[in-house]
């Protein structure tokens, strides 16, 4: 993304300079037809107007600061991905819990005269794991 973005930031950047120049460009024609009478108060207006837009547009400043932020960012990625509590060990509270309901549902069909002390061991597995990655995102 970061540098998706840098490539775009670029890309605009590039446009809003050979826009600059086109409106630069337009309005040194605009003054050249004026000595020969020719003018238009509202083209005049809409050109100023485009070229005050084209200056806000611009700013340089805002991308930097987001690139500044993207890097610090980044680093917060990769210091993430490098710590063993980062890494996925054993799925997650949504993943258990899902795992969880489909082993209480099996249980459910059973009936209960074929049921067994066994056939609970499996959830109480996943209530303790569940409870382990409670503890340390807590």
């Amino acid at each position: 993304m970061k540098n998706s973005m840098a490539s775009l930031s670029q890309q605009l950047k590039a446009k809003l300079d050979f826009f600059k120049t086109s409106i630069q460009i337009d309005l040194e024609k605009y003054k050249e037809q004026i000595e020969f009478g020719i003018t238009s108060e509202k083209l005049l207006f809409v050109w100023k107007g485009m070229e005050q837009a084209v200056e806000l547009c611009g700013r340089e400043d805002d991308v930097e600061q987001v690139v500044k932020r993207m890097m610090a960012l980044q680093t917060d990625i990769v210091d993430l991905q490098r710590s063993p509590l980062g890494r996925k060990q054993g799925g997650t509270l949504e993943d258990l819990e899902e795992h969880a309901r489909e082993l209480y549902r099996r249980l459910r069909e059973k009936p209960r005269d074929q049921r067994t002390g066994g056939d609970s061991q499996e959830i109480v597995r996943l209530l303790l794991q569940a409870i382990q990655t409670f503890e340390k995102e807590v």
